[in-house]
């Protein structure tokens, strides 16, 4: 699949991905000293939705926006650690690439900003297999606040003619409803339309009275 490069070009839309700078009207969040501001909105045909990010200075060094969405995962679905809590306590907002081992990833759902160093970046946004990759680069300057609106443009509408991506394997806890916003984010970042979260991947503890407390446990 073709990654789509855009060039900075001011206030312009380019391929479905622009950089704005914040209006003088609004009140933005405080630029820390000697840093820049990076706003990051994803939208889909002018409306908020989710994506996989990728900030990556020149220097090679990835970012990560601290409001980010939560990530929680794998086989930790035993009685003494899946609680609220102990999942809360566990999360993480960024992520390796599978294939690669070395790319620094997170998810956005609707908008994430992250302050930066003056300097050179590059910003990547995909969303799964129905869209195309796109590539951004900005330079950011000391003080500067910089709103980059991104719009991964779709190369198939699978749905159109009657197919429907999904995951039917994913090991990822859900203690209790309040995990669902974020299971929503990842799953609309990646373009899937039905997930199905494994509640049971630690053979130990498969009848959990955690989550079904009317079930025997059995050792």
């Amino acid at each position: 699949m073709r990654a789509v490069r855009l060039g900075s070009v001011g206030g312009a839309v380019l391929g479905g991905l622009a950089w704005l700078t914040v209006p003088a009207c609004q009140s933005p969040p405080r630029v820390e000293p000697g840093r820049a501001l990076l706003r990051l909105v994803v939208v889909d045909g002018g409306h908020p939705t989710s994506a996989r990010l990728r900030v990556v200075g020149s220097d090679g060094v990835a970012s990560v926006a601290p409001d980010a969405v939560e990530l929680i995962g794998d086989c930790t679905d035993r009685v003494d650690v899946l609680t609220p809590a102990a999942v809360a306590e566990g999360a993480r907002r960024d992520f390796r690439e599978a294939a690669t081992g070395r790319s620094t990833h997170f998810y956005v759902d609707g908008e994430a900003s992250l302050t930066l160093a003056p300097g050179s970046y590059t910003v990547t946004a995909s969303r799964g297999l129905e869209f195309r990759e796109v590539v951004h680069d900005i330079e950011l300057l000391a003080g500067e606040q910089r709103e980059l609106r991104v719009e991964v443009p779709r190369w198939i509408d699978l749905p159109a003619e009657g197919w429907y991506s999904a995951d039917g394997h994913l090991h990822v806890p859900r203690p209790d409803p309040s995990r669902d916003a974020d299971l929503a984010a990842w799953l609309r970042a990646e373009n899937v339309h039905v997930g199905n979260m494994l509640q049971w991947g630690n053979a130990a503890a498969f009848a959990n009275d955690f989550q079904q407390p009317w079930a025997v446990r059995v050792r």
